[in-house]
C-alpha cells in the first residue's frame, strides 16, 4: 500500500513539473500567485490555491489563463486593456469583494503599465446593484504575484 501511494505521488509530481515547464515554454508572460480565498472568474467559482497566470498566445495578449499549480483547475478569459500612469513593480490580481464573495477584476504584470480587466459576470452585477441600494461599495483586494 505504501509503495502504491509513493508511486502515485511520484507520478503526480512529475505531471505537475511537466505542466509548469510547458506553461513556461509557451509564454514568457506568466507569474505565480497564491489566492487565499475562493473566487469567481467569468461566471465560474475557483478554489483557493496557487495559480499560474499566463497569456494564452503571445500574439493575443487579451486572452489570459489561470491554471492551478496542481493542474486540477483551469480557466481562460478574454480581457480588455486598462492603463495605469506608471508601470507596476509587482504582478498582481485585483479582486472586488462583496461580503464573503470575491470576483477577479484585473490582472497586472510587473513592469507593464497596461493591465487586463475582466467583464463583470451577471452574478457580480446583481451583487453590485444590491450593494449600491444599501449605499455601500465593494472592497478592493490585491493579491501580489511572483515570477
Amino acid at each position: 500500500m505504501k509503495k502504491q501511494i509513493l508511486v502515485a505521488f511520484t507520478i503526480l509530481s512529475l505531471v505537475v513539473m511537466v505542466m509548469v515547464t510547458r506553461v513556461h515554454a509557451q509564454s514568457s508572460h506568466y507569474f505565480r500567485v497564491i489566492i487565499p480565498f475562493e473566487f469567481e472568474m467569468s461566471g465560474k467559482t475557483l478554489p483557493a490555491g496557487e495559480y499560474l497566470v499566463r497569456r494564452v498566445s503571445p500574439d493575443r495578449d487579451e486572452w489570459l489563463a489561470l491554471t492551478s499549480v496542481n493542474g486540477r483547475t483551469r480557466q481562460t478569459v478574454v480581457t480588455h486593456n486598462v492603463r495605469s500612469g506608471t508601470s507596476g513593480a509587482d504582478s498582481k490580481l485585483v479582486f472586488r469583494r462583496y461580503g464573503d464573495r470575491y470576483f477577479l477584476a484585473q490582472i497586472w504584470e510587473s513592469g507593464d503599465s497596461n493591465g487586463h480587466e475582466l467583464l463583470r459576470s451577471r452574478r457580480e452585477t446583481d451583487l453590485q446593484r444590491l450593494t449600491a441600494r444599501n449605499s455601500a461599495k465593494p472592497e478592493v483586494m490585491v493579491v501580489s504575484g511572483r515570477q
